[in-house]
């Protein structure tokens, strides 16, 4: 059993979540988007190039 934080968990602390929604503002990559916002695209990307958990 896991008794620490998961690796993914680890990755995503290093993204400061305001620092990316001032980047997503700025450039406008929020702008007509239904429910799957940049930070929800940004975790499913990066969770699908992790390599740890592959056989």
């Amino acid at each position: 059993m896991n008794d620490g934080t998961y690796v993914f968990a680890q990755l995503m602390q290093l993204i400061h979540r305001q620092a990316f929604a001032k980047l997503v503002d700025r450039y406008g990559g929020n702008y007509r988007v239904g429910t799957c916002t940049s930070w929800h695209l940004l975790r499913c990307m990066s969770f699908g190039q992790n390599p740890n958990g592959r056989a």
